[in-house]
């Protein structure tokens, strides 16, 4: 009878365990899940972080936006994989699930649980189909950074920290591309030098210069941005969210609020590019622009 006794009673423990470990809370404040949300990476890379940002917006409904990293190393040089997703989403006691608005489909479902105050719990079934980098996910354990009304859509940088024993040295990477060239930039296109150059720099932006001559002068054209994505070894995506003009000697003309991407295709090594196409545009004023290099021929490295 004694052993019965002492059986049930682990019994009725382990029962109780279970159900506080798996307890769903029956709602969490505004407050609550307002903010900013940070988890920071293990190993080399661990001051990088993914980030998430929410707000509740009444009504059980939240604004969701996720900038993921992925950063690794294959030679000399660190890439970094990048995700991002936004989008709205009901909570449910502490749990909310979404699906992103540029998901390549309904299968990723990205679910958020808000486990205690200013812990979040986050898990993604079909990673794949979410339309984030290769090997991004933004799977983890998430702390709050700040209860602060966060701002959408306007910091475009990563979570992506440079390794400390890589800050004394890094510099800029340097590459010529030499192809066929045209850009258009109201209606029709027009050529343009066969020499792009494009430039990684040490504070983690890139930039990619196109040139016109014309009647002596130089008309130079810079699309630059500072998040990227690569689903693959042959396909690298640079987000642009400035363009420069500079005709000659007159004020260099600037818009910085620019959105689009540039597309590279180049061999999985990345030392020979096929082809690099951007097209950027800026909603709010309706303009659209297009930069084409294509039928590469020739690509030169260099550190600087």
């Amino acid at each position: 009878m004694k052993r019965l006794s002492i059986i049930a009673f682990l019994l009725f423990v382990c029962a109780c365990a279970n159900s506080e470990t798996f307890a769903q809370r029956k709602s969490v404040s505004g407050a609550e899940v307002t903010g900013t949300f940070r988890s920071y990476l293990t190993g080399r890379f661990n001051d990088s972080y993914n980030e998430i940002l929410i707000q509740a917006l009444g009504g059980n409904k939240l604004k969701i936006e996720m900038k993921l990293v992925h950063p690794y190393q294959v030679t000399e040089n660190i890439s970094v994989n990048v995700g991002h997703a936004t989008g709205e989403a009901v909570i449910e006691g502490d749990t909310a699930v979404f699906t992103p608005e540029d998901a390549i489909s309904e299968l990723c479902k990205i679910t958020l649980k808000f486990s205690e105050p200013g812990t979040l719990i986050v898990s993604t079934k079909e990673n794949r189909e979410c339309a984030f980098g290769q090997f991004v996910s933004g799977d983890g354990t998430y702390k709050k950074t700040s209860g602060t009304r966060p701002k959408f859509g306007v910091d475009t940088s990563s979570g992506y920290v440079e390794p400390q024993e890589r800050k004394a040295v890094t510099g800029n990477h340097l590459a010529v591309f030499t192809g066929k060239c045209r850009v258009q930039l109201i209606k029709g296109f027009f050529p343009c030098d066969s020499k792009v150059v494009f430039a990684q720099l040490a504070n983690g932006r890139s930039l990619l210069t196109f040139i016109k001559r014309e009647k002596g002068k130089e008309i130079m054209f810079t699309l630059s941005g500072g998040s990227d994505r690569q689903p693959n070894l042959e396909n690298y995506f640079l987000g642009i969210d400035t363009f420069r003009l500079k005709n000659g000697d007159n004020d260099e003309v600037s818009d910085n609020g620019m959105e689009g991407e540039c597309h590279f295709r180049m061999n999985k090594a990345a030392t020979n590019f096929f082809s690099v196409k951007c097209d950027i545009y800026n909603r709010a004023k309706g303009t659209i622009y297009n930069f084409y290099l294509e039928n590469i021929t020739k690509t030169d490295h260099q550190e600087l």
